[in-house]
């Protein structure tokens, strides 16, 4: 690695926003922060295709909302069953922009 690639990502912040966004999942919850503001429409079953919606809420609950938090990119209100984006939204934002450019561009090619 060039002295140049390891000043991008020194601290290894990007690293760590892309081992977030790793799973459909935490992507399609951060997106719909992104889409609707400050809070989230609620992220349940109905955003998985062919999970069972136990199984789903487990997940949710249990990997995908703490991992999430843990980065600061949301805040979650377990009383309320609530997200929202955290104080490291804005970093990931940009990232999740290119993310959707390019799966529109992606799906123009193939059309």
């Amino acid at each position: 690695m060039s002295s140049i690639d390891h000043d991008v990502d020194a601290d290894g912040r990007l690293d760590e926003l892309l081992g977030v966004l790793d799973h459909e999942y935490r992507r399609r919850i951060l997106l719909a922060l992104a889409d609707s503001g400050d809070r989230a429409p609620p992220v349940r079953p109905s955003m998985a295709d062919g999970d069972e919606p136990d199984v789903l809420e487990l997940e949710l609950r249990h990997v995908h909302f703490p991992k999430l938090e843990a980065a600061g990119l949301v805040e979650w209100d377990r009383e309320r069953d609530a997200l929202s984006r955290g104080p490291r939204f804005d970093e990931v934002e940009p990232v999740l922009d290119a993310l959707e450019a390019a799966k529109s561009e992606s799906s123009a090619a193939r059309n």
